[in-house]
C-alpha cells in the first residue's frame, strides 16, 4: 500500500534489513512527496561507510526535514546518493 502523505527515508545502500532496491520501489509508488537519502557502502546501523563519516550528518537531515514539516513548507520528492567522498548527488 503506497503511504499517503509526505516521507522521507535515510538509509545505506547495503542495507540488509531495508534493501535499497525496496525503497525506491516504494518512492516510485508513492502518490506523495518522497524524499530518499542513500549512504554509499552503509548498512542500517548506518556505520562502517566513508559516505556517513563524510557527507551530511544523517540525523541532521531527518530533524531538518521535520522542522520544515513543522514550519508549514511543501515537501519536494528527492533521490539523493552520498558519495564515499561526501559529495551529494540527486537523481530526480
Amino acid at each position: 500500500m503506497p503511504v499517503p502523505v509526505p516521507w522521507q527515508i535515510v538509509g545505506g545502500t547495503a542495507d540488509d534489513l531495508s534493501p535499497s532496491s525496496w525503497v525506491h520501489e516504494m518512492a516510485r509508488r508513492s502518490p506523495s512527496p518522497t524524499s530518499v537519502t542513500l549512504y554509499t557502502g552503509a548498512r542500517h546501523s548506518m556505520t562502517e561507510a566513508s559516505s556517513v563519516a563524510s557527507g551530511p550528518g544523517w540525523r541532521t537531515l531527518q530533524v531538518e526535514w521535520l522542522h520544515d514539516r513543522l514550519r508549514g513548507r511543501t515537501p519536494v520528492s528527492e533521490d539523493l546518493l552520498v558519495l564515499p567522498s561526501g559529495e551529494v548527488t540527486g537523481t530526480r
